[in-house]
C-alpha cells in the first residue's frame, strides 16, 4: 500500500494514531480503540489508525516450541489480515513494511512490497509495540503465512533428521523446545546448556525452577547447568570449560535480544531509550518518558515485569485509556485539570507459565502462587494460547487441534 492511497482515506482529518508493530500488543491497541469508540459516540469520531507491520498478519510466538515438532500445528498459528474482525478491517489501515526512522511527529516507512517505495506518515499519537530482536528459531521473521509455514516445516525436518540436538539457553523458550523435542522423539539425545546454576533465569519462586529441572530430567533431557557454550563447529558444541557435546543441530535460545528501537531518532529520543538494552523508558501510564503523546508497550519497554504476550495485552489496555483521554482533552471534552486521572500500571509479581512436553507444566501467577500439572495445561487451552490470543483481538480463524494431554 502506498502513502498516496493512505492520504485519500476519509479519516485523514481526524486524529492520527500510528501503531508500530502488529503483534498482540499493537493489535490489542487497535482493537481497544476501534471497539471503544464504536460503542461510545461521546468518544468522538474514529481516529485514523495505521498499523505498520512487516508481516501480512499475526503469528502466535507462544506456539513456536510445539510448531517445531508438529508440522500441522504451525499453519494454525498464523492469522492473515483477512481473518481480522470487521471493525478493524473497516477502521484500521494496515501498512506492510518497517519503520526505518521515527521523529516526534512522523515515521518513515519502507514498504514490504518489493517496490522500494518509502513514505513519511505523520501522527498525532504513536504506539511502539515492536518487541525485541530474537533468534529465528524463537521468532521466525517470515512475512507471509505461506513463507512462515515453509520455514517452520524446514525446522521440523531439521529436528526430525537430527539425532543429537544441543539447545543453548535455558530461558522459557529453550526449556519448552527441549521438552517438546523429547516428548515427540524420546530416543533422541537432547542436551540443554544453561549458563546459570538454576532454571529459569527469570525471577520466579525456587519451586518453579525445581519443577522444571525434575520435568526435563524425567523426559530424558541432558541438563547441563552452569555451562556456557563457546562455539558450534565440526558437529560439536564446545563450552568455555573445554567440554564438548556432539551436535547434529544446535538451537540457540540464549539471547534476550535488544529492544527493537533502532529506528528512533537518536538525538530526539536520547533520554528516552536505555543505551544498553535499547528499551523504551516509560512512565506508569505507558507513555514514553519526555513524550506524552507516544506510548510503548510489551517487550520493547523497560516496565519491570517478566515479558509475556498477556502482559503486552494488559499494557495495551492502559495505553488505550490514556490515548482516549488525550484525544478527549485535545477535542475539548475536558481540560487537563478536570479530565479523569490517567490510567496507570504498577509492576505485578512473578507471572510465568511453561509447558514442558505435552503432559507437564508449571506456572506462577500473581495471587495464585506456584501451580503445576493439569491446571497449567488448562491455562494454555490445549493449543498454546492460540485461541485465546485470537479472541482478544477478535480474529476468526481455524485454531490448532487440542494437543495437550488434558
Amino acid at each position: 500500500m502506498t502513502f498516496a492511497a493512505l492520504s485519500k482515506h476519509p479519516f485523514a482529518l481526524r486524529p492520527r494514531v500510528v501503531i508500530v508493530g502488529g503483534s498482540i500488543g499493537g493489535l490489542s491497541i487497535a482493537k481497544f480503540l476501534t471497539s471503544t469508540i464504536s460503542a461510545d459516540a461521546s468518544k468522538g469520531p474514529m481516529p485514523r489508525i495505521t498499523v505498520i507491520e512487516p508481516r501480512h498478519g499475526i503469528m502466535n510466538p507462544i506456539a513456536i516450541p510445539r510448531s517445531l515438532v508438529e508440522p500441522d500445528f504451525a499453519k494454525h498459528t498464523f492469522a492473515t489480515l483477512s481473518s481480522f474482525p470487521n471493525d478493524m478491517i473497516d477502521n484500521v489501515e494496515y501498512v506492510r513494511g518497517k519503520v526505518v526512522h521515527m521523529s516526534a511527529s512522523d515515521v518513515s516507512v519502507e514498504f514490504a512490497d518489493d517496490s522500494a517505495d518509502t513514505a513519511k506518515i505523520p501522527f498525532d499519537y504513536a504506539v511502539l509495540a515492536t518487541g525485541r530482536h530474537r533468534q529465528s528459531y524463537i521468532m521466525p521473521p517470515e512475512p507471509t503465512k505461506e513463507e512462515y509455514i515453509e520455514v517452520m516445516n524446514s525446522y521440523v525436518n531439521q529436528i526430525r533428521n537430527a539425532q543429537n540436538i544441543v539447545i543453548v539457553g535455558g530461558g522459557a523458550v529453550g526449556i519448552e523446545i527441549a521438552g517438546e523435542i523429547m516428548y515427540e522423539y524420546p530416543d533422541k539425545n537432547v542436551t540443554l546448556l544453561h549458563s546459570r546454576a538454576t532454571l529459569p533465569p527469570e525471577p520466579v519462586d525456587a519451586a518453579v525452577g525445581e519443577y522444571i529441572v525434575d520435568a526435563l530430567v524425567k523426559l530424558g533431557v541432558n541438563l547441563q547447568l552452569s555451562t556456557r557454550a563457546k562455539s558450534d563447529t565440526d558437529g560439536k558444541v564446545t563450552t568455555t570449560d573445554g567440554r564438548e557435546f556432539k551436535s547434529d543441530l544446535t538451537i540457540w535460545c540464549n539471547s534476550r535480544g535488544k529492544a527493537a528501537t533502532g529506528f528512533l531518532d537518536q538525538k530526539t529520543f536520547i533520554d528516552s531509550i536505555d543505551a544498553n538494552t535499547g528499551a523504551a523508558k516509560i512512565n506508569d501510564d505507558m507513555s514514553l518518558k519526555g513524550f506524552p503523546h507516544i506510548f510503548a508497550i510489551g517487550d520493547v519497554n523497560d516496565f519491570p515485569v517478566i515479558k509475556t504476550a498477556g502482559g503486552a495485552h494488559h499494557q495495551a489496555n492502559t495505553a488505550t485509556q490514556n490515548l482516549l483521554r488525550a484525544m478527549d482533552i485535545k477535542r475539548g471534552t475536558y481540560t487537563e485539570s478536570d479530565a479523569p486521572a490517567s490510567a496507570t500500571m504498577t509492576p505485578w509479581g512473578a507471572h510465568m507459565a511453561l509447558i514442558i512436553g505435552q503432559e507437564l507444566g508449571v506456572m506462577e501467577l500473581t495471587g495464585r502462587g506456584v501451580v503445576s500439572g493439569t491446571p497449567v495445561l488448562e491455562h494454555f487451552g490445549g493449543d498454546m494460547h492460540t485461541s485465546k490470543m485470537w479472541s482478544v483481538v477478535g480474529i476468526k480463524t481455524e485454531t490448532p487441534p487440542k494437543r495437550h494431554k488434558l
